[in-house]
């Protein structure tokens, strides 16, 4: 705790914990910041046996929603920062996106980092045996070996014998949690299907980032909001933008991450158009969270 009225809570990714270095940086930067820091472990990762064979999946937002209610009820925080990273980060933005309208007040603002909001996607572009899918799944044969005890012994002797990730996912993980097979899990646990909802500023960082599954292309028009740059030099970029997107037939623009977004498809291709509203030395506020 650094006292103050601010919070933090931190999701850890894959397999992490709350001891993680990533996650103790975290927390050490917000508290030097006079915040203090929640940070809490994903079911069967606190070092301490689980008593339900069922996992914190990648959709999990129940268990973060019960842990934002928890501490408004203590009535002590006027602002919360919501920080995921990796799993921990679609998570979040998963259950800021399910609140919708109804997200607690004290919840101010979400930050994801380096994560996986369209599941499916990440897989596929992963490919089933490279380096991280390998990692991925003898990490994930390595943590329900923890958890023998919980597991029915014919469906535990199976492990053995799974070669990818992605078989672990369709014949374990995806049936325990009521899903159909992996790509059902993938698919609705992504946070992608929810990102529109979030009401609240919220700053993501991707290494790779795709849109509903698809490879796309952001096109950023630079200028500067306000009735008096209109149509002056200084808004050429706006007005190439505003060029491009009549000509395709745009007629709504969305107001997110600080920007003017507009989608149109070339050649079949997704193509994200942006105009950042925030002065042009400021962009990248901006444009970060999309790329």
């Amino acid at each position: 705790e650094a006292g103050g009225l601010n919070l933090v809570i931190i999701t850890h990714g894959f397999l992490g914990n709350s001891q993680r270095q990533y996650v103790k940086g975290t927390v050490k930067v917000f508290n030097e910041n006079g915040w203090d820091a929640l940070a809490w472990n994903h079911r069967g990762l606190s070092g301490e046996p689980n008593l339900s064979e069922k996992m914190t999946t990648h959709g999990s937002t129940f268990e973060l929603s019960e842990i934002v209610d928890h501490v408004i009820k203590l009535k002590k925080y006027t602002s919360i920062a919501l920080v995921g990273w990796s799993k921990g980060g679609n998570i979040t933005l998963k259950y800021a996106g399910e609140q919708g309208d109804k997200l607690p007040k004290e919840v101010k603002s979400i930050v994801g980092i380096s994560m996986p909001t369209d599941l499916y996607g990440s897989v596929q572009i992963m490919g089933k045996n490279s380096f991280y899918a390998n990692r991925f799944r003898d990490k994930t044969y390595k943590f329900l070996k923890t958890r023998k005890h919980l597991i029915d012994p014919e469906k535990f002797a199976e492990f053995a014998r799974y070669t990818t990730l992605d078989d672990f996912a369709d014949y374990y993980i995806a049936p325990l949690h009521g899903f159909k097979n992996a790509k059902d899990y993938y698919v609705k646990c992504s946070a992608i299907n929810y990102l529109d909802k979030i009401i609240i500023r919220t700053r993501v960082t991707c290494p790779y980032f795709r849109y509903k599954g698809e490879k796309m292309k952001i096109v950023v028009g630079l200028g500067n909001p306000g009735s008096e740059y209109s149509q002056t030099r200084h808004n050429v970029g706006f007005m190439a933008i505003d060029a491009w997107a009549a000509k395709h037939g745009v007629v709504t623009w969305k107001n997110k991450f600080e920007a003017q977004i507009a989608e149109i498809k070339i050649n079949n291709e997704q193509v994200i158009l942006v105009k950042p509203q925030t002065y042009m030395n400021l962009s990248g506020v901006a444009v970060a969270p999309i790329v």
